[in-house]
């Protein structure tokens, strides 16, 4: 019997393996769809319509059926020596674990401890690192969650959003999501402004050693510095090639870090925090990314900011006096770097207002965590405590139970019917 049931789901999964291949190779044609495979005879049935069956149908599979990463709850094991970032946020005994979305795993350090912490009430504080509008994207990752909650309905997860339109694009898409900038969790205790009255530099662009942050458009500067590192995006052949490039194009620019071995070497953040508080101006110049990291150690040394346009979210932090956004020409750069020096904003006032935003931030997510939570989560009511100021921590994979303190909740797992859980925070 037991045979026969597992020869039926069998064939049953290669049939609909068929079904989802079919519908997914016509999808692209500008043609109607043939109705034989909608399960409906539906006459004129077109692509829009097609594709959102289809969408469902695959849907259907992964969630009741079968699903290979990323959209399986769990990362296959062969991923579990990545490093991730994980931070478990001291709250009485809740397990409160703050972490990001990355392509490896869309969910962050759910997917690869959940399994351990099944039947624990959970929360994961999922950060967005890139500008998330696409809405395949979106798509994905409402899909990803849903068949995460059908195997552990316990675990939550709430998004913590760069930009308004990105909390507008998830919500809809039925997921919590919160106006939490990235930035709001840098620790605004380790930048400052600094004691160099004397300026070096006029501009400074800290940012990776990769085209898309389009270093050139400050080459029309008089004087500016450059800091930077190897992003794992490319090689870092490719990086340093990229470099001299542009060491060629902009030859009285100051480029920081040094080579060594065919390697950037990055700078430790005292050495950071030092180079910029010798600048007058930070530079943002990447058209579209996440919420860019360097803008807000700008401004929290006290510089003023001349950003290009972008999309990702740096722009909350942006004040009408000291943030000037420009076109996206070498001489509006050059231009935006004068213009804001000219206005002579005291340090003091960028720094001060930068951090009241930081902290409208934090207080958005504590509570929407309350009301995620029905209470029985609360975060601190001291906006500087340190679980918003957490380490900038990655962890393997196969290492964060115990990095995050959780052997007790793993083990109390362990000793429990392995079925589905079904009760909630």
């Amino acid at each position: 019997m037991a045979a026969t049931s597992a020869s039926a789901r069998a064939v049953a999964v290669i049939s609909l393996q068929r079904i989802v291949s079919q519908l997914t190779r016509d999808r692209n044609l500008e043609r109607p769809i043939p109705a034989k495979y909608t399960h409906q005879r539906v006459p004129g049935l077109h692509l829009e319509h097609a594709v959102s069956r289809t969408r469902s149908l695959k849907h259907f599979f992964r969630k009741h059926i079968w699903a290979r990463h990323p959209y399986a709850p769990d990362a296959p094991e062969r991923l579990h020596g990545h490093s991730i970032y994980a931070h478990r946020v001291s709250v009485d005994d809740a397990v409160v674990i703050h972490t990001q979305h990355n392509p490896l795993a869309p969910l962050g350090v759910a997917q690869f401890i959940g399994r351990q912490l099944r039947g624990n009430r959970a929360l994961f504080l999922v950060t967005l690192t890139w500008s998330t509008r696409s809405p395949n994207i979106i798509r994905r990752l409402a899909s990803i969650v849903d068949i995460y909650r059908y195997h552990r309905p316990e675990h939550l997860f709430l998004f913590l959003c760069n930009e308004p339109e990105e909390v507008k694009l998830l919500s809809a898409a039925g997921l919590d999501a919160v106006l939490c900038n990235h930035n709001a969790f840098v620790d605004e205790f380790e930048f400052d402004i600094g004691d160099h009255d004397e300026k070096r530099f006029r501009a400074i662009y800290n940012g990776a050693m990769i085209p898309w942050k389009r270093h050139e458009l400050a080459r029309e500067v008089e004087d500016c510095a450059f800091v930077y590192y190897h992003n794992n995006d490319i090689s870092m052949d490719e990086a340093v090639a990229y470099l001299k490039s542009l060491q060629a194009v902009m030859p009285r620019h100051t480029f920081v870090n040094r080579i060594r071995d065919g390697a950037i070497e990055r700078l430790p953040l005292g050495a950071v925090r030092d180079m910029v508080s010798r600048c007058r101006v930070g530079l943002c110049l990447s058209a579209e990314e996440g919420a860019m990291k360097a803008s807000i150690e700008y401004l929290l040394c006290g510089l003023p900011v001349v950003s290009t346009r972008s999309v990702g979210g740096r722009d909350q932090f942006a004040g009408r006096d000291y943030w000037l956004t420009v076109d996206d020409e070498p001489e509006a750069v050059r231009d935006g770097v004068a213009d804001i020096i000219a206005r002579a904003v005291a340090p003091d006032a960028i720094r001060n207002a930068t951090i009241a935003r930081m902290r409208e931030h934090r207080d958005r997510l504590r509570l929407a965590v309350e009301r995620l939570t029905d209470g029985r989560v609360r975060l601190p009511s001291d906006l500087r405590d340190r679980a918003y100021r957490p380490p900038h921590r990655y962890v393997a994979g196969r290492d964060l139970v115990e990095a995050l303190g959780l052997q007790a909740h793993a083990r109390t797992t362990a000793r429990r019917d392995p079925g589905r859980s079904s009760s909630g925070m």
